[in-house]
């Protein structure tokens, strides 16, 4: 009789680790695309005394050290130490939907990118949906709106011009409007009624600048913006802030919420299984005698929680 249970037993087994793996590996949101730096830009004012460049660099990596600890609490950091005309001032900030680990992970990748610029007194850098850095030799953390900044609009254009573009300069002005009264930044999604448009926005701005600071640099990034339509993706990069909207969701706004109704949807498939089998064994144990033929029956059937396209819920 126990060897009549055993096929049973072992398919129970097979169901729960495939959930188990299903839950660990479909249920990560994909961040596959974060990471790519799409700028980097070096001042053209370079140092030329040998000892002050030596302790440029020095004054550049104690700070960085320091900004680490700061990245991961808040996701921001200013740092400036040195004595005029070569002072130095660090600057750094994540997107605010990024993680505490994943916020540490971009500012690691781009302090490495600065040396190459060095001897300039300045430069800026950005990683794409990611962060922002900037070192230079003056006092830079209030400036909102300078002649420096970059567009990258893709090569895409929208299928739906008209409707994408109507839709997409709202999402962009709602975004301008809403950010520098919401702590500096905000995130959007745009559809239109009756089709199959939709846009997505997200704005920052840095947290060093005022409303007021932030209203401007954010109205202009938004004209700015719009000069790319029909494109279906656009970054802006101004000097206190960043715009950007897409076609597709690239947006996290509760990343603590996401985790926790990831964790509760794989327990509840989990569980959901478990019961299912156990049922099973209790039916197959008190009514019937032919265990064989309960074995043929399609269980994988029966729980449809393996489903592939119901566990791609999971999937953003």
């Amino acid at each position: 009789m126990a060897n009549k249970f055993l096929p049973l037993i072992t398919t129970t087994t097979i169901i729960i680790i495939i959930l188990s793996w299903l839950c660990g590996i479909h249920c990560e949101y994909d961040r596959s695309r974060k990471g790519e730096l799409i700028h980097r830009s070096c001042s053209y004012t370079n140092m030329t005394d040998q000892y002050l460049l030596l302790k440029y660099q020095e004054n550049y990596w104690n700070m960085v050290n320091e900004m680490k600890n700061d990245m991961g609490r808040s996701k921001f950091s200013v740092r400036e130490v040195g004595d005029p005309p070569y002072r130095i001032h660090v600057f750094s900030q994540c997107r605010f939907d990024l993680s505490a680990s994943e916020c540490v992970k971009c500012f690691k990748s781009l302090q490495s990118v600065f040396p190459s610029c060095l001897p300039a007194k300045g430069a800026r850098t950005f990683s794409s949906d990611g962060c922002f850095m900037r070192y230079d030799n003056y006092s830079f953390f209030r400036e909102s709106v300078t002649p420096y900044y970059l567009r990258g609009c893709s090569g895409e254009k929208a299928k739906d011009e008209k409707g994408f573009v109507g839709l997409a300069v709202n999402v962009i002005n709602k975004m301008a409007f809403e950010a520098p009264k919401k702590d500096g930044y905000t995130a959007i999604e745009g559809r239109r009624q009756g089709s199959n448009l939709v846009v997505y926005g997200a704005a920052t701005c840095w947290k060093t600048l005022s409303e007021d600071l932030c209203a401007a640099c954010l109205s202009n990034a938004a004209s700015t913006a719009i000069s790319c339509l029909p494109s279906t993706q656009v970054h802006v990069i101004n000097t206190g802030c960043i715009l950007r909207y897409a076609d597709y969701d690239f947006i996290i706004v509760d990343l603590k919420n996401k985790q926790r109704e990831i964790l509760m949807k794989c327990t509840a498939i989990l569980l959901g299984a478990i019961a299912i089998c156990s049922l099973l064994i209790v039916v197959a144990h008190h009514g019937t005698k032919n265990v064989d033929k309960l074995w043929g029956i399609p269980i994988l059937r029966t729980v449809r929680v393996l489903d592939i396209r119901e566990s791609n819920q999971c999937f953003q």
